[in-house]
């Protein structure tokens, strides 16, 4: 029966292949026209169009059943034309062979180049399948290639710092145990500091196993004070070393496709993901909240692509390792982005907005002596709302001041 199987998946590659090929090469006239016009007036080049960069980061968007999540203006809006045909194509392919379906598809601009198109399969719900395309804006070859990953081979440890924050851990539980529980090779590793902190870590072992079994779970303590680069980089020392690491906050919330594209994305020795996180707006100026079934809407309403934030990432562990973890610092936000400028200077970084992890709005405390203060507060005023639901707010404030 395996072997069956792998023929049928070397089956699915070939065929695939080809009629992408065919079908990128009777849309290319239009394609490469369409992209000419665009890009007349732009001067920006890259000299290596063979995968997704960090440059393309602006210009990527995900598509999850004709859904189109971007960064910029829109945040989300339906298929055009062009990408219905290009996904109609593929689709089609996919679908002759009994369970095999696309789950998504990422699209990227290298400006005055071509575009990246990465479609992402499921096969039979074992594997992975990553079909990797270029298509030039000038008459050259596309480049296509091919990547499978298996479900029952790649495993995710996620890395929580957690200190004094028992509700939010037993909040962040209750909305993710689903996609915790629901693959076998994903786990959580908690990290705290045991430093005059012992009654915490009974409560945060009492909540973890209400919700999941002993095996999906690890509690790690150090004497240390708590540091969230120490915590994170104790974390990853307690993952497997073939684990790929998704380092997480206590105040996120994902879904199954993250998860995926966690997987999908994070290739040993060669690049890390860096999704750009959605975040919620205050609820009380939205009035959009998260629900745990359907999730939350994608809207400017409701909240914004975070892409000045390097907090979440997916990295193998070997790769983590040899970049010598995270800085520890006490100060706030620096731990960060001082590993995503180490990362970046080693691997490839791919970066897009990914609609499957969206930051919760909580109230962010900013301490009036430390030296990052217009920092914070920067990040804070973001997460409260747009204009229009903070201007709405004011006057809202106003009107009560005046009865």
């Amino acid at each position: 029966m395996t072997f069956i199987s792998s023929r049928y998946l070397k089956f699915v590659h070939h065929f695939c292949s080809f009629f992408v090929g065919y079908l990128m090469f009777s849309l290319l006239h239009e394609y490469r026209q369409s992209k000419n016009n665009l890009f007349k007036s732009c001067s920006s080049f890259h000299t290596n169009p063979s995968a997704i960069t960090e440059e393309m980061s602006d210009s990527c968007r995900v598509i999850i059943n004709g859904e189109v999540f971007l960064l910029g203006y829109e945040y989300s809006r339906k298929t055009i034309p062009s990408e219905r045909k290009f996904l109609k194509g593929i689709t089609s392919s996919c679908n002759i062979f009994s369970g095999c379906s696309v789950l998504y598809s990422v699209w990227c601009d290298d400006i005055g180049v071509g575009s990246h198109i990465s479609f992402v399969y499921s096969y039979r719900n074992k594997s992975l399948i990553r079909n990797e395309i270029y298509v030039p804006i000038q008459r050259s070859p596309i480049s296509y290639s091919s990547k499978e990953i298996s479900y029952d081979e790649q495993r995710i440890s996620i890395v929580i710092p957690c200190y004094h924050s028992v509700d939010k851990l037993s909040n962040f539980i209750e909305f993710n145990n689903l996609y915790i529980l629901n693959d076998d090779n994903v786990r959580l590793i908690v990290v705290t500091s045991s430093n005059d902190n012992f009654a915490e870590i009974t409560a945060i072992n009492k909540v973890l196993s209400t919700f999941l079994l002993k095996h999906k779970y690890k509690v790690v303590s150090y004497p240390e004070k708590f540091s969230r680069g120490h915590s994170r980089n104790v974390g990853a020392a307690n993952a497997d070393d073939n684990d790929i690491i998704f380092f997480s906050d206590i105040d996120m919330v994902f879904n199954d496709g993250m998860i995926s594209r966690c997987k999908a994305f994070t290739e040993s020795g060669v690049s890390i993901y860096y999704p750009v996180i959605f975040s919620q707006f205050n609820p009380e100026n939205s009035n959009i909240r998260i629900d745990p079934v359907n999730f939350m809407e994608i809207s400017t309403k409701s909240g914004f692509w975070r892409n000045f934030g390097f907090g979440m990432l997916c990295v193998h562990k070997a790769d983590f390792d040899a970049l010598g973890g995270f800085p520890v610092y006490e100060k706030w936000g620096y731990e960060d982005h001082e590993f995503y400028k180490k990362s970046k200077s080693a691997f490839s970084i791919i970066r897009i907005p990914d609609p499957g992890i969206i930051h919760k709005y909580h109230f962010k405390d900013c301490f009036v002596d430390s030296e990052n203060l217009q920092m914070c507060l920067n990040s804070q005023s973001k997460t409260e709302g747009n204009n229009q639901q903070l201007g709405i707010t004011l006057l809202k404030q106003r009107h009560r001041g005046k009865d």
